[in-house]
């Protein structure tokens, strides 16, 4: 990113709507992969964790970063 003047309303407003447009990307991402989790709710974790002894896996990064 390049610097921005803070005195440019129009270049601030714009840097503003792009952050603000990506992170709702980045949410709406992480939605659509919680959905393929088999661990996503609660009580699967629990029980998993309980029979394991380990943490339940999640989705990888490269599953989020390929645009699910």
């Amino acid at each position: 990113m390049t610097n921005v003047n803070p005195r440019d309303r129009t270049k601030c407003q714009q840097v503003y709507q792009d952050v603000q447009s990506e992170v709702y990307r980045g949410l709406q991402d992480l939605l659509r992969a919680r959905t393929k989790d088999p661990f996503r709710d609660s009580f699967t974790r629990v029980v998993h964790k309980y029979l394991t002894g380990k943490q339940a896996p999640t989705f990888s990064i490269q599953e989020l970063n390929s645009r699910l």
